[in-house]
């Protein structure tokens, strides 16, 4: 699905999503390409 040969370095990515009572409700996990694509997080 990445069209990424075997051995290239991926951005693995993991968030949890909460309950507005703070219950855990979802797990995403995510494999980005490096080469084209940039990943920002900011925590407020």
């Amino acid at each position: 699905m990445l069209k990424v040969p075997v051995g290239m370095p991926l951005l693995s990515v993991e968030r949890i999503a909460y309950t507005y009572q703070g219950a855990p409700m979802e797990l995403r996990r995510g494999l980005y390409r490096t080469d084209t694509h940039h990943y920002r997080n900011s925590l407020s």
